[in-house]
């Protein structure tokens, strides 16, 4: 087995547990409101809900004639306002999501900065090396620096730090 498979399974494994990391902060940030909201979404997001929907309005017109004529307006009622709750809970659970992919997608745009930076100063320091040959022994502290990998729990440590102020600061314009 090569060594560098267990380097790059180390990584993987890292990187992995970076973003579980930033899902269960997410998580925990999560109210009870929103749980709750969010096994109903679960729930209801099922396709045995529209059977039992078709089965219910089927039901409904069948024996309910006597109390909710044609065009069942309590029934249409009855729809109306649960759609209205669905909706209402699907754009909660949808506001969540995008909360947690906003900060996956600001993670990524991190490691993206941070490895366009990598290659630079590869790309720099093997024209330097073209340029100097022979090689000679020097010291480069950006290089050496940029040698090492980056932590992703400090990057979404120092990022959540950085959207937190910049809201605050956006909440005291408005």
């Amino acid at each position: 087995m090569d060594p560098a498979d267990d380097v790059d399974r180390d990584d993987l494994e890292k990187n992995v547990r970076a973003i579980a990391a930033l899902t269960k902060r997410h998580e925990r940030g999560i109210t009870g409101h929103h749980r709750a909201i969010a096994w109903v979404t679960d729930l209801i997001g099922r396709p045995v809900l529209l059977w039992a929907e078709f089965a219910l309005v089927t039901a409904w017109v069948l024996a309910a004639r006597a109390r909710d004529p044609p065009p069942f307006y309590w029934l249409q009622g009855l729809v109306g306002f649960c759609s209205l709750l669905l909706t209402t809970m699907v754009l909660i659970a949808q506001n969540r999501q995008r909360a947690l992919s906003e900060g996956r997608a600001h993670l990524d745009t991190q490691f993206n900065l941070a490895i366009e930076q990598k290659v630079t100063k590869l790309i720099a320091l093997v024209e330097e090396l073209r340029r100097d040959l022979p090689v000679r022994d020097r010291i480069d502290s950006q290089a050496d620096s940029m040698a090492r990998p980056t932590d992703p729990h400090e990057v979404s440590r120092r990022l959540e730090q950085t959207l937190d102020r910049e809201t605050l600061e956006q909440r005291e314009r408005d």
